[in-house]
């Protein structure tokens, strides 16, 4: 019996730019993504039984179930005989704009790959990774990136950010196709070589955008009181991550904690959590 596992880490958007809309429907988008210290747990179990088998804690079911589809594949195209067991601890929210499904979906494709001794090279995954999920060819890759197109154009940022985020998330669902659906106004992209300008010199706020955000507002009231309090709290700055619930308070000035206390006083169901760019 072979076994192997890791982190799943999640996302957060720094910029979210919509720049257009394509015939299929889908909307060309212009994105700085970065990942969080907040993560999943991802094991892989492979066994003579033959069967496959994905197990959340805790448990719950997925609409659609990515990474049971995502073995299935691997195990029809490289001839995969064995059984694999996926187990799935969750911390990411759900359904929270910061790419949990898509992260654990990137850690079974490298961790297959690492299994079976199947030598893919990044682009093989990230082909692979894309029919299953416009973020996962992102969350296949460490650390921060310009991610353009739908998700499958992913160009590597070797800045790294030590920056502190206040993670929060009000744990209400919202749907990301009725929103891209509502949004009528859309972005001129931005030339690479200014945003790695931008974040070499650390004026990070240049960046933040997401032009989802409006579109949340109108549509989810709740959200927008949210949105309201936080901003209230803090000078720093505050974004929503994809296309939200989740809100990001950048940290650069520090949050005293007992406005951290009474944010967290007043919605008690948040999830509200400091973590770090990694």
């Amino acid at each position: 019996m072979k076994k192997t596992e890791s982190k799943a880490y999640a996302k957060i958007n720094l910029m979210l730019r919509v720049i257009g809309k394509r015939l299929s429907g889908y909307h060309n988008l212009q994105m700085v993504n970065f990942k969080i210290d907040l993560s999943d747990t991802v094991r892989l179990i492979a066994d003579d039984t033959g069967s496959v088998r994905v197990d959340f804690y805790p448990e719950f079911e997925p609409e659609n179930n990515i990474v049971e589809k995502i073995i299935l594949d691997f195990k029809e195209r490289f001839g995969i005989r064995e059984g694999i067991t996926a187990e799935i601890k969750k911390q990411i929210p759900l359904a929270s704009g910061m790419g949990g499904g898509s992260a654990d979906a990137a850690a079974v494709i490298h961790l297959l790959d690492e299994m079976f001794d199947l030598n893919l090279s990044m682009e093989d995954k990230r082909t692979l990774g894309l029919k299953y999920g416009a973020d996962i060819p992102y969350m296949l890759t460490e650390g921060g990136a310009i991610v353009e197109g739908i998700g499958e154009q992913v160009v590597p940022i070797s800045e790294q950010l030590t920056k502190e985020v206040l993670i929060v998330n009000p744990g209400f669902p919202v749907s990301t196709k009725d929103i891209f659906q509502s949004v009528t106004d859309y972005s001129l992209p931005l030339k690479h070589s200014y945003i790695y300008e931008v974040l070499k010199e650390g004026n990070i706020e240049a960046l933040i955008r997401n032009d989802l955000t409006k579109v949340v507002k109108k549509m989810y009231p709740d959200f927008a009181i949210v949105l309201n309090d936080l901003k209230k709290m803090t000078d720093n700055p505050v974004f929503m991550t994809g296309s939200g619930p989740t809100l990001v308070v950048l940290i650069n000035k520090g949050i005293p904690e007992p406005k951290v206390k009474e944010f967290k006083n007043t919605y008690p169901a948040f999830y509200v959590q400091k973590h770090r760019i990694i």
